[in-house]
């Protein structure tokens, strides 16, 4: 009998506690997803400063209705056009109070690239380093941007893979009904027929 079948067996004549609590922990094989903080701005509400490092469940109990995450790279000239219009509606929201948290998560590698983008506050939404790409690999980023709408429950809502504004304008409207959606509790709106496919970082 291998011993996978006699810890089955043992647990579950423990009266199944332990095999319950052994189901809710992380799948193997599967990283924390660790982002490291280069920056904060409109709506943060954690203590962490600019160097620290955030687990994704401590970013979801800083938003009590959700946690949308805006995945670019700072060598792709898509989302280098869609930047500026995410951080416009996050601009325009910021005066309401149930506004979710907003970050930009820059997936490239280049340390060097992603700091001085920090010091030259590409955005003023928080940006986050996901420097190990294990949030890359859980949210399973395929091209940049992607914008990925997550619960308080940590389940993703939707993503909006690879949408570039043809007009910013467009852009900016759309990303804040997606905002004021998150905030009420409202679906969330389909991907829009505009956009294009950017490289993934």
């Amino acid at each position: 009998m291998s011993n996978a079948i006699i810890a089955v067996f043992a647990v579950l004549a423990l009266g199944g506690s332990v095999w319950c609590q052994s189901q809710k922990q992380q799948e193997p094989g599967e990283p924390s997803v660790i982002f490291q903080v280069l920056s904060t701005g409109i709506g943060w509400r954690l203590g962490a400063k600019q160097g620290s490092q955030l687990s994704l469940s401590q970013l979801l109990s800083a938003s009590a209705d959700g946690l949308i995450l805006d995945f670019v790279s700072l060598k792709c000239p898509y989302s280098q056009r869609q930047i500026p219009c995410l951080t416009q509606a996050v601009k325009n929201a910021s005066a309401d109070p149930k506004t979710p948290l907003v970050v930009t998560v820059l997936i490239d590698k280049s340390e060097t690239q992603v700091r001085e983008a920090a010091k030259k506050k590409i955005t003023t939404t928080p940006i986050l380093w996901d420097r190990s790409r294990a949030g890359v690999k859980k949210f399973q980023i395929k091209i940049t941007p992607t914008v990925v709408v997550v619960g308080k429950d940590g389940q993703v809502l939707a993503s909006y893979q690879g949408m570039v504004p043809p007009v910013e304008a467009g852009y900016t409207s759309f990303f804040s009904t997606i905002v004021k959606a998150v905030a009420s509790g409202s679906p969330l709106p389909p991907r829009p027929m505009f956009g294009m496919m950017g490289p993934s970082g």
